[in-house]
């Protein structure tokens, strides 16, 4: 896999595979126009996870089983319900926090002896864990 490269940007994601010594070229691309946080490849069974923020639908998390050539949505990591009358302010800014995802930033494969888990870091500040690759989230 030393030869591929997963590409996420403001504009989709990119495949980039090296064909000859120093030279890389697209080989493949998905979610052309779309804002992408992150993609991540888990070299434990060769899944793909791209993480989008669309906006007006919220974040979306999608996998590959195929390499990146083809996704299918999965579950993206949300927060409980905010309690009644809760306010939690910014230390910094002393606005409110949102108790919903806006952004995953980071998507990282669990250990060798951990199949399915990944872990998830999202904006507000949350840690989420998967086990069962993305079907899935808890709040850690």
């Amino acid at each position: 896999m030393k030869n591929r490269l997963f590409v996420a940007t403001r504009k989709g994601a990119f495949v980039l595979e090296r064909r000859m010594a120093a030279k890389w070229e697209v080989v493949h691309s998905g979610f052309l126009g779309d804002n992408l946080s992150i993609i991540t490849h888990d070299g434990r069974d060769g899944s793909v996870y791209v993480a989008a923020a669309h906006g007006h639908f919220g974040v979306k998390v999608h996998r590959s089983d195929d390499g990146g050539q083809t996704y299918t949505e999965i579950a993206a990591p949300q927060y409980p319900p905010q309690p009644e009358g809760q306010v939690d302010l910014c230390p910094m800014r002393k606005t409110p926090i949102p108790w919903k995802t806006e952004l995953v930033w980071a998507l990282v494969p669990g250990g060798k002896d951990e199949p399915g888990v990944l872990w998830c870091g999202t904006i507000p500040g949350g840690l989420f864990k998967t086990t069962d690759r993305g079907a899935t989230w808890e709040l850690v």
